[in-house]
């Protein structure tokens, strides 16, 4: 499969249209799991069902809803928790959802008329839920609209804060900085091409973004300029990690890189097979990635393979890994797509420890 007919599979999975035929059913599905660990209890959030899991043994505890209708909301991004603990949720069905995370029974939901694909930003006073619509909305914690901000173009990405400003990658090329109390744009900035994940931040106030253009940009967000870029193999979709000073990420061509945050030297590259769409998870001592062909990759912080798995079956040969893996304890969580099972854990060594299967 060329690269350019994968980026247009991935674009379409993303705005949850069925894909047929051609790729032998391998991205006929909706969504991918989204993947929260909240107060020691796994949420995990697939096609149209919200599951609380024990992450020790993968087994079912609750789910929202108990019963899925038809035309019932279908989920892609991951739980998110307020402070009183309830979970605020964006659907492919037009709807965010504020969801009791005791009870599981269902606060509110907030209609509109588009997709929310990503994950709203939660703080104590407000909800900024981004939308396919061009709009980021801003909602008090009982759905009540503070303001709306719109852009050119679909936001498919996750706005992130510092506590001073709202920022928010869109599809339009621009980074926005916004004052969350009223929207309005303090500044925006052209990044050369479209990016759909959120910003990674440094504690000086350092943005670092992944973008449609194959690069990755370090944008001081008091100048307003762009200190650095550094060209990708290919789209940069998931987002950077930040940790003591190295960032870490992933394209759409598998390869995971490690890039110093202060002048964007590429220390060490390594290429895996298949897209890898998701942030890498970045343990005291490893790096740990996982791709569309099912494999998952353990890498020392040096850039040293430990090892390598393949979690595709005979009987599910066409299973894929999206999204970014959760570590719970000595555990590693990753989604499935196209199989039987929706998340499965392993231990450092790469071996299953469990599988959770939905009973229906």
């Amino acid at each position: 499969m060329n690269k350019k007919r994968i980026l247009l599979i991935a674009l379409i999975m993303v705005t949850g249209l069925l894909i047929s035929a051609c790729s032998g059913g391998r991205f006929q599905t909706t969504s991918w799991p989204g993947m929260t660990l909240h107060e020691g209890d796994l949420y995990v959030a697939y096609q149209s069902h919200i599951y609380k899991l024990n992450p020790e043994f993968g087994t079912e505890m609750t789910r929202f809803p108990g019963e899925a209708e038809n035309g019932g909301p279908l989920f892609y991004s991951n739980p998110v928790f307020t402070d009183s603990g309830n979970i605020i949720m964006g659907s492919y069905s037009n709807t965010l959802l504020s969801i009791n995370s005791t009870n599981f029974q269902l606060n509110w939901t907030f209609e509109n008329n588009n997709r929310f694909i990503a994950d709203p930003l939660v703080t104590a006073d407000a909800i900024y839920a981004p939308n396919a619509d061009h709009d980021l909305y801003a909602l008090d914690h009982n759905k009540n609209v503070l303001w709306v901000f719109e852009t050119e173009k679909p936001i498919w990405a996750s706005p992130i804060t510092d506590g001073s400003y709202i920022y928010v990658a869109g599809m339009d090329h621009y980074l926005y900085a916004l004052n969350p109390r009223t929207g309005n744009v303090v500044w925006s900035l052209d990044m050369g091409g479209t990016s759909v994940s959120a910003p990674a931040m440094s504690e000086d106030g350092i943005l670092y973004v992944s973008t449609f253009n194959s690069e990755l940009l370090a944008i001081d967000s008091t100048s307003r300029n762009i200190l650095w870029t550094v060209p990708l193999e290919a789209w940069g979709w998931g987002s950077p990690v930040l940790v003591d000073g190295i960032l870490y990420l992933t394209d759409l061509n598998g390869t995971l890189y490690s890039v110093d945050s202060e002048n964007g030297q590429k220390l060490w590259f390594y290429a895996g097979d298949g897209e890898a769409p998701g942030s890498p998870l970045v343990t005291e001592t490893n790096v740990i990635f996982n791709t569309s062909l099912a494999n998952v990759y353990n890498l020392t912080k040096d850039g040293s393979l430990v090892w390598n798995r393949s979690y595709a079956t005979e009987d599910e040969e066409d299973t894929s890994l999206f999204g970014t893996p959760l570590q719970i304890g000595d555990l590693f969580v990753f989604g499935k797509v196209n199989a039987e099972g929706v998340v499965f854990a392993i231990d450092t060594n790469g071996t299953i420890q469990w599988e959770f299967i939905p009973e229906n």
